[in-house]
């Protein structure tokens, strides 16, 4: 049985978003700060994140990528 998604996200955008670039891997940490509206109503979340990407064959390729939902 499939459920239905009920969360409708009207805003989502970063916050301090920077790069450590070390030869073909970077990492980029940053804040994502999402409102919307789900089933118990109206939520904002602000995610913490660290990605990890690496240069392929001339592209920007992603390989890790933890986040956490920043306690109030």
């Amino acid at each position: 049985e499939q459920t239905a998604l009920t969360d409708t996200v009207t805003f989502a955008a970063n916050e301090g978003m920077r790069a450590i670039v070390h030869g073909s891997t970077a990492v980029v940490i940053g804040i994502l700060v999402v409102r919307g509206r789900g089933k118990a109503g109206p939520f904002q979340h602000r995610f913490r994140y660290t990605d990890t990407w690496t240069k392929r064959d001339g592209r920007w390729v992603m390989v890790a990528s933890q986040d956490y939902d920043i306690p109030r």
